[in-house]
């Protein structure tokens, strides 16, 4: 059969015209029509270009003419040792294709560094469903944009932080600057103290096991609550009872706000014993501090001397030393992060419980008596009179009181204000939000709402010491 003659640069173009041309001239030669057409496309096959692999290079397998089961299991990545990943590496949580090497559920429980996962990521869950629906509600279908999401994620957390700062701040008010109509104040109990620890060690065996372990972790807690009491024994010498709710409630609020990712960042450090984390460093530092100090104290005590030496104790004495101090370089900060974590927890949420009793009509009573007291420590605003005109002094000492009154009174709405304000001005001039629609339903919303909150701040009315007199019209 002959070659057909065609161009060197038109040989791979053998189009659909040129078979059917070449197979009406081969019928008049005598072949049949398939005989013709199963050469014509042997001879395609066989004019091929040949791709000599010149560098040896290893020829991937094509998977559709594999003939391996579709069961099999496909394992991504380096599995001889190379590269190795984490699952927290990975962005957007586990990833859960099988990489090779050894064989582990992933899936499984990762313990106490798990369990404060799952957590933190249900409470992100809560806030991006909320964000979601509040996204996917006012957005068109043309102007959708996920990212939006995150950032009106970002307003739910906020207001989250400051509906539950309402409720927090009562308890630290109570703890820290509240007294009582006879003047008294709640007391901290000692009950994380080493001094309570040593004392109680003396008649309870268990409390003398605990403190043999976890005295240097004490410190921590310790020193936590030493400073609360001094702020709470000086800090109202210098300021009323208002000023300090409004302070303490904008530091709740921004600690409630900000914190969520580096307290995770801590517990998680916690957990996984990572002295990388700055405050675990910081206080693993401190606790080798102590740890060298205490080999320059003094034991006054004739028989631990005896039982130090002793042939027979000596040993016993000696392993028990190394058990002690091997359990406090690994354990003891992570123990005291545990303990001053729930140290903070627990007074934040229970404290006006735990110090007055749980009793619901006694906290609900203690509220009102916080709104009372605060109210009560304000400086008296005396009114200026022709006759008796401010001083200097007396004018800028008013304005002060004046302005720290109107905060305290309405210290959730201006925090809610502050948010608003923020959040128009990151939806609009900074462009955050991409969905114009989105747009147009948030910021009027929040112009309405700080719209409100200006004109109840504005019908603010001082309180003045001597209510103003009525004027009584001459008799005639």
């Amino acid at each position: 059969m002959e070659s057909y003659n065609l161009n060197p640069e038109e040989k791979w173009k053998i189009t659909e015209e040129t078979i059917v041309g070449n197979i009406l001239k081969d019928n008049d030669k005598g072949f049949s029509e398939p005989d013709v057409i199963n050469q014509k496309i042997k001879k395609i096959r066989r004019n091929r270009k040949i791709k000599n692999n010149y560098k040896n290079i290893e020829l991937f397998e094509n998977i559709q003419d594999s003939t391996g089961s579709s069961n099999q299991t496909i394992t991504e990545g380096l599995s001889d040792g190379i590269a190795r990943f984490k699952e927290s590496d990975y962005v957007g949580g586990k990833d859960d294709i099988y990489e090779g090497g050894e064989k582990k559920n992933i899936d499984a429980d990762a313990g106490l560094a798990g369990f404060i996962e799952k957590t933190f990521n249900k409470t992100r869950a809560l806030t991006y469903r909320i964000a979601y629906s509040i996204t996917k509600r006012f957005s068109s279908s043309k102007d959708y944009n996920h990212n939006d999401v995150y950032v009106v994620q970002r307003y739910v957390g906020w207001s989250f932080s400051i509906i539950l700062s309402c409720y927090i701040v009562y308890n630290w008010v109570f703890i820290m600057f509240y007294k009582d109509a006879a003047g008294n104040k709640a007391e901290l109990p000692d009950v994380l103290s080493r001094e309570n620890f040593d004392t109680q060690s003396t008649f309870n065996v268990g409390y003398r096991l605990l403190d043999y372990f976890i005295h240097y972790s004490l410190f921590f807690p310790e020193k936590l609550q030493e400073g609360i009491k001094i702020i709470a024994d000086k800090v109202p010498d210098y300021l009323n009872a208002s000023i300090c709710f409004s302070v303490l409630f904008f530091v709740i609020v921004f600690g409630c706000y900000h914190s969520l990712s580096t307290l995770e960042k801590f517990l998680l450090a916690i957990a996984k014993f990572d002295y990388t984390n700055p405050l675990l460093w910081v206080m693993y530092s401190v606790l080798c501090i102590l740890l060298a100090l205490s080999f320059f104290e003094y034991d006054l005590n004739p028989l631990n001397y005896a039982y130090k030496f002793n042939p027979f104790t000596g040993p016993i004495y000696l392993i028990t030393t190394i058990l002690r101090y091997t359990f406090i370089l690994f354990l003891g900060v992570p123990i005291a992060g545990l303990l001053c974590f729930f140290y903070l927890l627990i007074y934040s949420f229970f404290g006006i419980f735990l110090l007055n009793g749980f009793d619901i009509k006694k906290a609900r009573d203690i509220f009102t008596n916080i709104d009372k007291f605060c109210k009560e420590s304000k400086p008296e605003i005396r009114r200026e009179t022709p006759c008796e005109p401010y001083t200097i002094f007396e004018r800028l000492i008013n304005t002060i009181n004046i302005w720290s009154d109107i905060i305290y009174k309405n210290v959730f709405s201006i925090s809610l204000a502050y948010m608003l304000i923020y959040g128009i001005v990151e939806y609009w001039p900074m462009g955050r939000l991409r969905s114009k629609s989105l747009m147009t339903v948030l910021i009027p919303i929040n112009m309405i709402i700080l719209m409100s909150i200006i004109m109840k701040i504005s019908n603010y009315k001082v309180d003045y010491k001597d209510p103003e007199e009525p004027i009584v019209p001459p008799k005639t």
